[in-house]
């Protein structure tokens, strides 16, 4: 999982095609997580996520329409 970026209070994740698969996701998927106690990347996983999109541009929309600041 590759962090790609803050938006709106919500950090965002790219999955790596192994961890779509495990997820039962489609590659790409970006995810949005509220990262309470500053965890690195590697501890980030999908089950922590807010919101899944297919697009930066789809990512960006949620979590603008879901400020958290």
């Amino acid at each position: 999982m590759i962090k790609v970026a803050d938006l709106y209070g919500f950090e965002i994740y790219k999955l790596s095609k192994k961890e779509c698969r495990q997820e039962n996701l489609v590659y790409p998927t970006l995810i949005a997580v509220v990262n309470y106690f500053d965890e690195p990347a590697s501890e980030i996983t999908a089950d922590m996520s807010r919101n899944d999109a297919k697009s930066i541009e789809e990512q960006k929309a949620w979590c603008r329409a879901n400020s958290r600041i």
